[in-house]
Parts: structure tokens; sequence; C-alpha cells
């Protein structure tokens, strides 16, 4: 087609506009308190690397390289904390030593008590080997958390590891188990060591928001250095969770599982101890990506819609450079998101629907009161049922489109109704689908569509409705990410107000009754 030049180089320049704006934002150096000295009192260590785990059979940390982790470490702090001296973390004791670092020594107690003798019994051998790097014996985490074993066993298990070592013990668990554990826990201890859970554990990187909690870069880094600040003022004691990303959390706690470390499981910093912090410091790239896919995207709708004009070329140029934003932080995030071969084609197929609605859904709003509207959800499904030729065309296209992201956001909003804790909000991925839907719904031709009263299109619209509001219940008012996600929610079901709108008049409504003639 022939494109009007004027109108579609002003959406050029306002896509470039748009991109840079976004991205500016997103790497605005932060100001925040610096960490005393620019180190920690101590920080939580595993040594485990990309899929390494402490359940894979057979593995055992490698000493050279726990040796050039606590290279690094000492950098940032003078103590690490291990959880256990199996797998070969014994090693780290006297590596510690070495440069200059003090261990608080874990012991893994779980339900067998042979197991926890043993592991008695291998601690107190590495205590009495290196005792000078040690500055306490923590024995047991979270045990009665889980409800592995009772209060007064640990306390036996404090006294034994005492008398045996001459060092200082304690028992780590969340406050609430230390205030209504028995007087002896507390009796066989040298100091309490309580874990303070400022998101549950730690402040991740990256991951779901909780309440006003908003995982980022620039969060955790500004917590951890007030903290410490804190600390260093208050002139207590503490330990920090923890030092390297372990991505094998994730298969526990989503996300963030995997972004509790202040450096990468490359040992990449995330940010320094002192001086601004900037989320997105390559920002000025990402900016230029963004740029590029914002000037494809609006190629596309120019080629494959009506004219530029037929939004305005400002206003197209303003969609496309959020839409390119958009797609960049999805896959961002995508990258982020995939651990195992289920995640990674469920962000393939995202990212494939988001292309889709760039390339089909994005064009035809330009066409506005020409726009072809999408086959309703029964005759779309009719046609998986019973492929025919002749219902090939855009309607088709659309109405596949329209099915397959529904459903998945369905999906989503559904889990985040009823096992919330550990997913994500894929804000990214879904909101330029449910932008594009609700702007075509506005055109002449869906408008014509949604007085037609869709049975599956009622109860999609119901569904959302529901978990709305249950998400509203879950999350509380001062989650962004959560509001974010029922306005998606919402657009998702603008579409069909008709069909929503009939449904429940329907429900209240008493029909009238027809005589026999």
């Amino acid at each position: 087609m022939k494109m009007a030049p004027l109108p579609f180089l002003l959406g050029i320049v306002a896509a470039a506009l748009i991109s840079v704006c976004v991205w500016k934002f997103l790497g605005v150096p932060v100001e925040m308190t610096d960490a005393p000295a620019g180190k920690v009192h101590c920080v939580s260590y595993t040594p485990y690397r990309g899929a390494e785990s402490p359940f894979k059979p057979g593995f055992r940390a490698d000493p050279a390289r726990i040796d050039a982790d606590f290279t690094q470490l000492a950098k940032i702090t003078d103590c690490v904390r291990i959880y256990s001296v199996d797998l070969g973390l014994d090693a780290a004791v006297p590596l510690a030593a070495k440069h200059g670092l003090q261990v608080l020594l874990g012991i893994w107690i779980g339900y067998s008590d042979d197991f926890n003798k043993a592991q008695i019994s291998k601690a107190i051998t590495v205590a009495k080997e290196t005792p000078e790097a040690i500055r306490a014996i923590i024995v047991g985490n979270e045990v009665i958390l889980r409800g592995e074993q009772p209060a007064s066993r640990i306390a036996e298990y404090m006294r034994e590891v005492k008398a045996a070592t001459g060092l200082p013990v304690t028992y780590a668990d969340v406050t609430h188990f230390w205030l209504t554990a028995p007087a002896e826990l507390a009796e066989a201890a040298d100091f309490i060591t309580i874990h303070v859970l400022p998101y549950w554990t730690g402040f991740p990187s990256t991951g779901r928001q909780r309440e006003s909690a908003v995982p980022s870069i620039v969060s955790q880094a500004i917590y951890l250095r007030e903290f410490a600040a804190y600390a260093e003022a208050e002139g207590f004691d503490y330990n920090l969770i923890e030092a390297y990303d372990q991505p094998w959390k994730r298969a526990q706690e989503g996300t963030v599982g995997g972004s509790w470390g202040m450096f990468t499981s490359d040992r990449e910093a995330k940010f320094p101890w002192t001086g601004p912090v900037v989320e997105h410091p390559q920002w000025r790239l990402e900016a230029g990506i963004a740029m590029a896919l914002s000037f494809l995207i609006l190629t596309i709708m120019a080629f494959r819609g009506g004219k530029p004009e037929a939004l305005g070329g400002m206003g197209a140029g303003f969609g496309a450079g959020f839409a390119g934003s958009g797609l960049l932080l999805q896959i961002e995030h995508s990258l982020v998101a995939w651990r195992t071969p289920s995640e990674a084609a469920a962000e393939i197929f995202l990212f494939v629907l988001s292309i889709a609605v760039i390339v089909f859904v994005l064009p035809e709003i330009t066409k506005k009161r020409a726009a072809t509207a999408p086959l309703s959800f029964a005759k779309t499904l009719n046609f998986l049922r019973h492929p025919n030729r002749t219902q090939l065309g855009t309607a088709l296209t659309l109405g596949l489109i329209q099915l397959l992201v529904t459903i998945a956001a369905l999906v989503v909003s559904l889990g985040l109704s009823f096992d919330a804790r550990y997913r994500d909000f894929p804000l990214a991925a879904f909101a330029l689908p449910a932008v594009s839907f609700a702007l075509l719904a506005l055109n002449r031709g869906d408008q014509k569509r949604a007085q037609d009263g869709r049975r599956e299109e009622l109860v999609v619209s119901l569904l959302f409705v529901i978990c709305t509001g249950m998400i509203a219940m879950n999350e509380g008012p001062l989650n962004g990410a959560a509001m974010s996600w029922r306005l998606i929610n919402l657009l998702f079901v603008l579409p069909w107000f008709g069909q929503l709108k009939t449904g429940f008049r329907s429900l209240f409504t008493r029909r009238e009754a027809v005589p026999n003639t």
C-alpha cells in the first residue's frame, strides 16, 4: 500500500520518544543509604551454580570453587553462614580461615535421629580441626517450623555440641517458633538466632510483588543497605540471605526463589554497597532495541492495516512505542522465568501469542469501523473440531488468537486466585493482548457482535470477574502488580460486556409465560 509520509514520520518520532522515555525512567540512578564501611556482618553461603542443587545425586562442592567464592565474598563481609557439613561443605571452614572469614557453622537437623547424630559428629570433627574460624555453631535451621523435631530434642542436640566443642551454639527459626518454644530451648543456646522475614526471607531482586514489597535490584539494595546501617547504629549482629542466587530454589518458591542473592549464580554483583543503584544500567541499549521493535511494529501496522493516519500518526507511534517496550520487558522476564522445559514452552507460547497480536490484531485496529470482528468462541471451537477451508480468513485468525490468549490469561488468573504464593503477575505478556482486543471491541463490527448472547463468552467473563474479586481479597490494596493484573482481567472482559450485561440481567429477570394458542 502507499503510505502517507508525514503521518508515518510522526509515528516514527512518537515511537522513538516513548521508547527513550520508558527506558530512561527505568534506568534512573537511585540514591540510597551506604552500607557501613561498604561491608555487611555475615552472609549465607551455598555453593550451587546453574542446575546444581543439594538434591542432585552424587553432588560434592568443588573446594576450588568455594575458594574462589570466598575470595569474592571477603570483599563485602567478614563472615559466612553455611547450613550443613555435607556435600563437600566441610571444606568451607578451613577455606574461610584462609581468607580471614569467620563461619556460622550449620548442622542440618531433620526427622531421623541417626541422620542427625551423623551430622553432629561430622560438625564436631570440623569444629575441632579449625576452631579459630568458627564464630558459632547453628544446630538446626527452622526444624520446628517444618515439624521435624520438638524443641526439647533440639535443646539436647545443642547441649551435646556445646559440651563437645566449647564453642557458642544457637538454633535458628522464625520469631513465632521461638516465642512458642519451651524455655529450655533458649536456655540451651548461647544466643538466639531469629529469622526476620521482610519479603518472606531475605529480599529478592526479581519475582512477584507481595503487598508493598516489590522485588527488584533497587528494592533489594535499599533494604539490605538500610538494614546494615540500622544494625550498625543499634549495635546488633545479623546475617543476610544470601550470597549467591540459587536457581534450584525456583522449584520450591517460583521466580523469587532463584533471586535472593547479592550476586547472580554467575558470580556477578547485582549492586554496589555504596553510591547510587540503577535497575537497568544498560537502559540505552534497551531503549535502542525497544525503538527498533516499535519501528517494526509501526511498519506492520501501516502495511497490514489501514493508512498510518487512521489512528493519527502520533497515536499509532505512541501505541507502537509502548508495544515495543512491552515486548522487550516480556522477553527479559522470560529469560528469568524459565528454568525447565515446561517453563520454556510456556514462555515461548506467550511470546508467539504476542507476535500474533502485533501482526494480526494491531493492524486491524487501525481500520476502525472497517475492522473485522473476531469469530465467536463457539464458531472458533467448531472450526478446530471440524476444519473448513471456507472459514479461513481474518475473522477466524482473530478468533483463534483471542481464544488462545484468553484461555492463557484465565489459567493465570485461576492460579493467582487459588494458589498464588509462588506465582508471578505476567503483566508484560498479557497487557498488549488485553489492550489490543479491548480497542478492537470499540470498533463498530465488534460492538455489533457483542450484542449476540454467547454462552462461552459469558462463562469466561464471569470467571474473570470472579477471579478479579478473589485476587483483590488475596493480595490486598497495597499490591500494585495485583491491581494492574485485575485491570488486565477487566480489559479481557470488555469485548463481551454485552454478553455479561445480558447474562446478569437474565439471572434477575423473570420471564413472562407465553400463553398457549
